[in-house]
């Protein structure tokens, strides 16, 4: 099993290099993650250094922060006028299959590497908050450099595929 590591220490489960786990802890929100939300983690843990002083050990959960979706900017627009029709349809028939999109931050700007057309189609239809956000690092897929996804970025400002359907 991974360490569940956390910011700041706790009496007895510091490594050298400053990172504290709990072990009892860590399997039992292990197991729970695993039943009560399917087996995601909600995110890192944290210990603050007031619990670290007393010889307590209370982990915060805390989320990563999520992009905000008007900050994502497309890096890809291959998907045909036609091809996105039958996306958006499908998604309004049966929902997201995959809600996963894939983005890299480059010099504080966050391009979508994966999931273009689906981030696109919920957002003409309304269901944005069903996506869920992983950033990744470069080389992912295609994109081997900054000036891939750059480049793609640069086409996709050109015009996103349109919605052709009733």
């Amino acid at each position: 099993m991974d360490k569940l590591k956390a910011q700041h220490g706790t009496e007895g489960g510091c490594e050298s290099n400053g990172s504290c786990y709990n072990k009892e802890y860590a399997e039992l929100y292990s197991q729970y993650t695993a039943g009560a939300i399917g087996g995601t983690s909600p995110g890192p843990l944290v210990v603050s250094a007031a619990q670290k002083s007393s010889n307590t050990f209370r982990v915060i959960r805390t989320k990563p922060a999520k992009p905000i979706l008007s900050e994502l900017k497309y890096a890809d627009s291959a998907t045909s006028d036609k091809a996105f029709t039958r996306l958006v349809k499908n998604i309004r028939v049966n929902g997201l299959k995959d809600p996963v999109i894939h983005y890299a931050d480059i010099a504080g700007n966050k391009y979508i590497l994966v999931g273009n057309a689906r981030t696109h189609a919920a957002r003409l239809l309304g269901k944005t908050n069903e996506l869920v956000f992983k950033e990744v690092k470069l080389p992912f897929r295609s994109f081997k450099t900054n000036n891939d996804v750059l480049d793609g970025a640069l086409r996709a400002e050109l015009g996103m595929p349109k919605y052709r359907g009733r």
